[in-house]
């Protein structure tokens, strides 16, 4: 199975990689803009939040090993304050909190968004206790029409999951196909059972 990179990754591309025992990451493919390649989706006390990784350079044909993370500004003290604020009464944030913020002191010495990239998908993997691997693309392939690959621009909620607690449920009606830290924050170690139920 082969899937674009993901910073943290939303419920349906975990869904994919828990089908695998190893997955491929796509890293020769001209890197999409405007995706969830560098950017994910959480929801906070206004609604949903896109909390989006910056990146230099937007030559055409840049290949998505090739990205470099821009650090004009602070994104990731950004990133975490935002988590913080969203997730922080949440019911499981505390067990992670550490490792939360361990993450992005990490990513603040990352110079490529690959690099950054693993570190996210590594953390979700120890959180949720996952054995599948994953390895990176040695050259580029076409995607064939039912990849993930082809759907994975934008975090369009186009499948139907189950809904589960959210933080801010009071006030907004289940969002789903979120970050996957959402489900973490709200669900704890019964994340990864509602990722196989679905």
């Amino acid at each position: 199975m082969r899937l674009p990179i993901s910073y943290f990754g939303n419920i349906e591309y975990w869904i994919e990689v828990l089908k695998h025992d190893s997955v491929e990451l796509e890293i020769h493919e001209t890197f999409v803009k405007q995706s969830l390649r560098n950017k994910c989706e959480v929801i906070g006390a206004n609604g949903l939040i896109s909390l989006t990784v910056p990146v230099v350079g937007r030559s055409k044909g840049l290949k998505t090993k090739d990205v470099l993370l821009d650090f004009t500004e602070n994104w990731p003290n950004k990133h975490l304050q935002s988590i913080q604020s969203a997730y922080g009464h949440s019911a499981f944030y505390e067990y992670y909190a550490d490792e939360i913020q361990f993450f992005f002191e990490s990513a603040k010495k990352c110079t490529h968004l690959l690099e950054l990239t693993m570190l996210s998908l590594n953390l979700i993997r120890k959180i949720l206790h996952l054995k599948q691997v994953f390895t990176l693309s040695t050259e580029f392939k076409i995607a064939n029409d039912n990849e993930l690959r082809t759907r994975f621009k934008s975090g369009k909620k186009e499948m139907n999951y189950s809904s589960y607690y959210q933080t801010f449920a009071e006030r907004f009606s289940f969002e789903p196909n979120l970050c996957i830290l959402d489900l973490v924050f709200s669900n704890g170690n019964e994340a990864l059972t509602y990722l196989k139920q679905q």
